[in-house]
């Protein structure tokens, strides 16, 4: 198993389509098997664009910290278990409403999903180990 990408890695990553971006996140996040985001003591930091709120998340520390670096910000890098994630994390932000920003890099968006969708897609591939992506 992987537990960090190479410098190699993250320009690829850099350079991936949205929906390349998803696929890399959920390959790597069962991997690793957890998720990173940037956050407080209160927990994960909220950004808004375009009127919705959004969590970034990550599937390495190290592309948590490269996001970091690019914002002035009091949040670090913090991670969960993709248990947790996947058990009350994203049932959570369902409930508020709360998208995610999947693998953005400093100058690039990342894939915008809803916390539906993203926990419909991560229980078909812990339920069967595999996926597929709509659209």
């Amino acid at each position: 198993m992987q537990n960090r990408p190479t410098e190699i890695e993250i320009t690829q990553v850099a350079a991936m389509g949205a929906n390349e971006r998803l696929h890399y996140f959920l390959t790597r996040a069962i991997e690793a098997e957890e998720i990173w985001s940037l956050g407080n003591a209160n927990g994960w930091e909220l950004q808004q664009r375009d009127g919705r709120e959004l969590v970034p998340i990550w599937p390495y520390l190290e592309l948590a910290r490269i996001n970091k670096i690019q914002k002035i910000s009091t949040a670090s890098p913090q991670a969960t278990s993709l248990d947790h994630f996947f058990q009350n994390i994203l049932p959570s932000m369902i409930e508020q409403k709360i998208d995610l920003e999947v693998v953005c890099m400093p100058g690039t968006a990342g894939r915008l999903i809803t916390a539906t969708d993203l926990y419909a897609i991560l229980e078909g591939m812990l339920e069967a180990g595999e996926y597929y992506l709509e659209g």
